[in-house]
């Protein structure tokens, strides 16, 4: 059973319109969003560049202690691989 609109509900969504046919303007030939994928790319490629030499990822933020860097660069490593991993850049052995 439907449920009935909530007030302002059309507004909001009216309000979503033109980023929605924004959006359409850039939709491929195939209905696929090309410059998505290409910005999804970019992101994976900057991850991958930014892996250390020792094999594990750099934080983002300065850390309180010494402790907490070795803390955090594992768990920023274990996410980027998580991601590379999802994306098929990172391939699990048999």
């Amino acid at each position: 059973m439907a449920h009935p609109p909530r007030p302002g509900q059309a507004a909001r969504w009216r309000a979503k319109e033109p980023l929605l046919r924004a959006l359409g303007a850039y939709q491929n030939a195939d209905g696929g969003f090309g410059y998505a994928l290409d910005a999804i790319r970019a992101a994976l490629d900057h991850l991958e560049s930014r892996q250390q030499p020792d094999g594990g990822w750099p934080i983002d933020w300065t850390p309180p202690g010494a402790a907490a860097v070795s803390e955090w660069r594992g768990i920023a490593t274990v996410e980027a691989i998580r991601v590379l991993r999802a994306h098929g850049r990172i391939r699990t052995p048999a």
